[in-house]
């Protein structure tokens, strides 16, 4: 049997990296210091030459013919000069310079200039943007931008072989996952988010890589289309082992540009109702981008890759694992409904159980179906449950931390 490598984002190969903070799925308006891409929402679609002195006001930005010209004259530069975007918002006398601007649906994306940040907000605080030339004899950077108010910054991050692209005809399942950790509720005293994001992070990436193995693994099980898919992820080295390239995944700092949002549920909205007769550990939207972690009932999710007989612990003394738990959410956000207990054992139970805590055949052919259907899912951060949704934890498990 040939060996497996599952190829993470801390290999040593040599990738060309691409900036994660900042990227927005395919289709939005995408404004460089030279160029324009217009794209989901304008009339036309396509590319623009951004000029030398040009104004776009926000209400014109799908209109070229209405982007007008600065009528101040450029200063003379003694040095090197190169062209930046100028972003005026509401309320604000001074411009924000960027290297890029992505604009969706609802917000702004920005590559700030001089800095290796990235900020986001609502796209209706933009007022207008311009090309300006940077002269190099000026500061080595600009001071840091006054923002509005409600913006959110984060710092610059890359990702090898990173894109937003969909390969399949599910939309959800892309090639490359970011997320963003969302708490709801007050959490408890000296409750380590960081830490929570880590195990999210190592869970997430994991469960990536255990679905996309199951289907390798089951090839008689697929579909001409997604043969394909698995073959165009898999290389073979000299030496006879087989490269696995999942989707990679990364924590982002601001929600706007996550393409998965993850909830710490607290307690409090009825997301998990005190009335429940059993531990429900966790739920997800339904073909969608959106897991609630029940933080309400459990005291701990910690990832526990270790493996025995091809199965993981569900817990330990302290914490619930989160790998099982997470994998069998991200099968609902795919679009996999429960799979009764009655049919056999499956990750995709409604119950959790040692006896499936990776995927078995009944999965990866629920999976199969789910990725040749074509959808495009919830938005991130849309949560909607059905009265009997949820993974529940074995009968025998108690309610309140421990």
């Amino acid at each position: 049997m040939a060996s497996i490598i599952v190829f993470f984002i801390g290999s040593s190969f040599s990738f060309a990296q691409h900036l994660i903070s900042v990227a927005t799925p395919s289709g939005q308006i995408s404004i460089l210091p030279e160029v324009a891409k217009l794209g989901a929402g304008c009339p036309k679609i396509g590319s623009i030459s951004v000029n030398s002195g040009v104004v776009i006001d926000a209400a014109d930005i799908c209109e070229p013919a209405r982007w007008r010209n600065s009528n101040k004259p450029m200063a003379t530069c003694p040095a090197r000069s190169f062209p930046v975007l100028g972003v005026l918002f509401q309320g604000r006398r001074d411009w924000v310079l960027a290297e890029s601007v992505v604009l969706s649906k609802q917000h702004f994306h920005l590559r700030l200039f001089g800095a290796m940040e990235d900020a986001h907000g609502d796209r209706q605080d933009i007022v207008a943007i311009k090309r300006v030339e940077w002269c190099t004899a000026n500061a080595s950077s600009p001071s840091r931008p006054e923002l509005p108010s409600d913006a959110c910054r984060e710092p610059r991050q890359f990702a090898v072989a990173f894109d937003y692209g969909a390969p399949l005809n599910n939309k959800i399942f892309i090639n490359g996952f970011s997320f963003y950790v969302r708490v709801a509720g007050h959490p408890i005293d000296g409750f380590d988010i960081e830490r929570a994001g880590e195990d999210i992070r190592s869970s997430f990436g994991r469960a990536l890589t255990i679905w996309t193995s199951g289907l390798q693994d089951n090839n008689a099980m697929l579909t001409p289309t997604i043969r394909t898919f698995i073959r165009s992820r898999t290389s073979t080295t000299a030496g006879g082992y087989t490269l696995l390239t999942s989707p990679q995944v990364v924590q982002l700092y601001c929600p706007h540009a996550a393409t998965f949002i993850v909830e710490l549920n607290f307690g409090g909205d009825g997301t998990f109702p005190n009335s429940s007769l059993f531990l429900t550990l966790a739920k997800s939207r339904l073909v969608g981008r959106t897991i609630s972690l029940n933080m309400r009932d459990v005291a701990c999710f910690r990832t526990m890759p270790e493996m025995t007989n091809d199965q993981v612990a569900l817990r330990d003394d302290n914490c619930v694992n989160l790998l099982p738990v997470f994998t069998h959410e991200l099968g609902h956000a795919f679009g996999i409904e429960h799979i009764p207990s009655a049919s056999g054992w499956a990750l995709m139970n409604p119950v959790l159980s040692e006896n499936a805590t990776m995927p078995t055949r009944l999965d990866v052919n629920a999976f199969v179906s789910a990725l040749e259907r074509s959808v495009t899912g919830a938005s991130p951060g849309e949560l909607e449950f059905r009265e009997a949704s949820g993974l529940q934890a074995p009968s025998d498990w108690s309610f309140g931390r421990k």
